[in-house]
C-alpha cells in the first residue's frame, strides 16, 4: 500500500508539473510560476529517478518564467546527482535545460552542455534530444558568426528528425533566421523568422522567452521596408510584456521602440527604458544588441556624440562574448561617428579557448573533484581527464587547482 501511495503521489506531482508548464508556455506565467515553486518545495529531498526527472522538469519550467538563476541552481543539483549515481539517462534533458539558461549570457558553458547532451542523446538514440541539441548548437554557431556550421547542424537535424518533430522546426527556423540576420541578409532572416513566428502561433506558444529572435524579426521587417509589420511585432511584445511580466519581452519591446523612433529624443528615452530592464536581469547579448540599435539610430539622427557610448559598450560586450559579426557591425558604426577606432575592451574570456569537453573537465576540477571523481562524474577514464586537464592548464595559463578555480570563478563558470 505504501508503494502504491508513493507511485500515486509521483504521478500526481508529474501531472501537476505538466499543467504548470503548460500554463507558462501558454502565457499564464504568474499562475504557472506559483505552481512550479510550490512543486519545487514539495520535491525537496526526493532523489529517486522519477522524482529527479520531475525536479528537472520543474527547473526547466522555471527557466521560462524568468527565474533563470534558480533554475540553474536546481539543474546543477540534478546533474550532480545523476553523475554521482552513474545514471546518465537524464543527462541530455537536464543539460539542454541548463543550456537554455546559459544561452542568455554564458555561451561557453551553453556550448559545453549542448555538446555533452548531443553525445548522450546520440548514444541513447533519443530523437528529440538529439535534434534539440543540434539546434541549440546551431544557434550558438549563428551568434558567433559560424554561419556554415549553423547550416550544417540544421541540415543534420533535418536528416535526423525529418518531419517527425514539428515542434523543433520552430527553433531550427529561428537559428537559421539569426544566422542570416547576423550575416547581414535581412531578406533571408525575415523569411526564416516569419516562418518561425507562424509555427509558434500554430502551436499556441506565446511565451517570448522561448523565442529570443522576435526583436530580430521586427528589425528584419524594418530593414526590408515593412515598417507597419515591424510595429506589429513591437505591439505583440508590449502585450506579452504586460501579460507575462517577463523581463525579456519588456527589453525586446524597448529595443523595437528604439529602432522605430521618429526622433533622437524618442530613441534615447526608449534606450533608458531598456537599460532599466537590463540592470535587473542579466542578458548580456540582448543588452548589447539594444545598445547597437540605439547607436545606429542616434547616428542616423546626427547625434554622433550620443551614439558613441552605447556603441562602445555594445562593441565591448560583443567582443567579450565572441559575437564576431556583431562586434564588426559595432566597430563600423563607431567609426562612422567619427571615432578614430573602436576601443577593444574586454577580450573573450580564456575559457573561450577550451573545447566543450575541456570546459566540462575544468568545471569538475574547479568545483573540487579529484581526477578520479571527475572521471566518474563525466563518465570518462582517468587518463582522459588527465590529458584534458593538461591542455586546460596550458590554455588558461594556470599551474594549480586553486588557480584554475579562481580563473573559472572570474569567468562566471563556477560560483
Amino acid at each position: 500500500e505504501a508503494l502504491a501511495d508513493g507511485t500515486h503521489g509521483t504521478r500526481r506531482r508529474q501531472a501537476a508539473v505538466m499543467r504548470a508548464r503548460a500554463h507558462v508556455l501558454g502565457g499564464d506565467v504568474s499562475s504557472g510560476r506559483t505552481a512550479l515553486l510550490a512543486l519545487l518545495d514539495e520535491a525537496r529531498g526526493r532523489t529517486g529517478p522519477e522524482e529527479r526527472q520531475t525536479t528537472m522538469e520543474i527547473a526547466q519550467g522555471l527557466s521560462w518564467t524568468g527565474d533563470g538563476d534558480l533554475a540553474r541552481r536546481v539543474l546543477d543539483t540534478v546533474i550532480e546527482g545523476v553523475r554521482r549515481d552513474n545514471a546518465p539517462a537524464l543527462l541530455p534533458y537536464a543539460l539542454l535545460a541548463r543550456c537554455h539558461v546559459e544561452m542568455w549570457s554564458r555561451w561557453p558553458m551553453a556550448r559545453a552542455d549542448a555538446t555533452e547532451a548531443l553525445r548522450w542523446a546520440e548514444e541513447f538514440g533519443h530523437l528529440a534530444m538529439t535534434g534539440y541539441a543540434l539546434i541549440q548548437l546551431a544557434r550558438l554557431d549563428a551568434l558567433h558568426g559560424d554561419f556554415a556550421d549553423c547550416r550544417k547542424r540544421v541540415a543534420q537535424y533535418e536528416r535526423w528528425c525529418g518531419s517527425r518533430l514539428r515542434g523543433l522546426a520552430l527553433f531550427a527556423r529561428g537559428a537559421l533566421g539569426t544566422s542570416a540576420f547576423a550575416a547581414g541578409d535581412a531578406e533571408a532572416a525575415r523569411t526564416h523568422l516569419e516562418a518561425a513566428f507562424a509555427l509558434a502561433d500554430e502551436m499556441g506558444l506565446v511565451n517570448p522567452t522561448l523565442m529570443p529572435w522576435v526583436a530580430d524579426l521586427a528589425e528584419a521587417r524594418l530593414r526590408t521596408g515593412a515598417r507597419e509589420e515591424a510595429v506589429a511585432v513591437a505591439d505583440w511584445l508590449r502585450e506579452r510584456d504586460t501579460a507575462t511580466g517577463l523581463a525579456w519581452p519588456a527589453a525586446a519591446h524597448a529595443r523595437c521602440r528604439v529602432m522605430l523612433a521618429r526622433s533622437a529624443e524618442e530613441a534615447a528615452d526608449w534606450l533608458a527604458v531598456a537599460e532599466r530592464v537590463h540592470a535587473d536581469k542579466e542578458m548580456a547579448f540582448e543588452a548589447a544588441r539594444t545598445r547597437l540599435v540605439a547607436g545606429e539610430v542616434l547616428r542616423r539622427f546626427r547625434r554622433p556624440s550620443a551614439a558613441r557610448e552605447p556603441l562602445l559598450l555594445a562593441q565591448r560586450t560583443f567582443t567579450a562574448l565572441g559575437a564576431v559579426p556583431w562586434a564588426v557591425r559595432a566597430e563600423a558604426e563607431i567609426a562612422a561617428t567619427g571615432h578614430r577606432s573602436a576601443v577593444h575592451g574586454d577580450e573573450p574570456p580564456p575559457v573561450a579557448l577550451l573545447t566543450p569537453q575541456e570546459l566540462q573537465v575544468a568545471r569538475a576540477i574547479g568545483e573540487g573533484l579529484s581526477n578520479v571523481e571527475a572521471a566518474a562524474s563525466l563518465f570518462l577514464s582517468r587518463k582522459t581527464i588527465e590529458a584534458h586537464l593538461t591542455r586546460v592548464y596550458r590554455k588558461l595559463g594556470v599551474r594549480s587547482r586553486s588557480d584554475l578555480a579562481r580563473c573559472l570563478a572570474r569567468a562566471g563558470v563556477t560560483g
